[in-house]
């Protein structure tokens, strides 16, 4: 059982980096997947470092948190955004009483 968990995270951004694949899909033609960070644990990237990779990878349709977010949230895996996100895997697991 977990013991704490924490219903925040950083940036929302970093959930939607974690699943590239995901990303790619929704921006289609145009989407520049190099452009997004390479660390295996994203929670260490900033927030200015990832709306900043996102703008590059984005930059024919450019990502508009408004616009965007839940519907690109909604299409994630939250197997992909768990394998390059500790805490959120964390609180995925709590979310489906596996903690």
């Amino acid at each position: 059982m977990c013991a704490q968990i924490h219903f925040m995270a950083v940036s929302m951004e970093t959930w939607l980096v974690a699943d590239a694949a995901r990303l790619a899909a929704y921006y289609g033609q145009g989407f520049q997947a190099s452009a997004l960070p390479t660390t295996a644990q994203l929670e260490t990237v900033t927030k200015p470092a990832l709306d900043d990779s996102l703008r590059r990878a984005t930059a024919k349709r450019e990502y508009d948190k408004g616009k965007h977010s839940f519907d690109i949230l909604a299409t994630l895996d939250p197997a992909a955004i768990g394998r390059r996100a500790p805490h959120a895997k964390r609180f995925f697991d709590f979310l489906r009483g596996q903690c």
